[in-house]
């Protein structure tokens, strides 16, 4: 999930936006992020990486045990953005 999200802010940035820093107005209804009311297309671009990094983490298992592990450990490989 976080490399994906990584990976739609790389694409935000190139697009000349901001991501790491962009507000924008968010709503939550029935358990899911809203975005479709976002008229400016940096905070749009913004709320869909982050509606679609909430899902994945809504989806995926937590495992505390990784939660300060060093990315030396993780091997030489590293996956590519698409």
């Amino acid at each position: 999930c976080c490399h994906r999200h990584d990976c739609c802010y790389d694409t935000a940035e190139k697009e000349g936006c901001n991501p790491k820093v962009q507000r924008y107005q968010w709503a939550c209804e029935h358990n899911t992020v809203r975005c479709d009311n976002l008229t400016d297309r940096c905070e749009k671009m913004v709320c869909l990486c982050d509606q679609e990094a909430a899902k994945c983490w809504g989806a995926a298992p937590y495992n505390p045990h990784f939660i300060l592990w060093p990315d030396f450990l993780c091997g030489q490989t590293h996956p590519t953005c698409h």
